[in-house]
């Protein structure tokens, strides 16, 4: 697998999704919410090291329009896909969400 750096892009819904998951957390501990929202930012941003290490998505729909799927702490699904020079990540998922 080669390594490419290639820019990571977050979109809105991603950046939507991880501003409620920190509102959600720091109604009971802010400091947690800002290391566990840290931690899922540099997950996402190292994507862009390795853009095919995680496989296309599993439902055939998505793969059909080139999203891979990675998975954060076994508790959140990231949907991301490359255009061009860049890897955009275009949301952020719960499991539990997901059927």
């Amino acid at each position: 697998m080669e390594q490419r750096d290639i820019q990571v892009v977050w979109d809105k819904r991603a950046v939507k999704s991880l501003m409620k998951l920190h509102k959600y957390i720091a109604e009971k501990n802010p400091e947690n919410a800002t290391r566990f929202i840290n931690r899922m930012k540099d997950f996402g941003n190292s994507l862009g090291a390795f853009p095919e290490k995680f496989p296309h998505n599993r439902f055939e729909k998505y793969t059909k329009l080139g999203y891979h799927t990675a998975v954060f702490e076994s508790n959140y699904i990231f949907f991301y896909k490359g255009k061009g020079e860049k890897l955009h990540i275009c949301s952020i998922f719960n499991t539990s969400c997901l059927k």
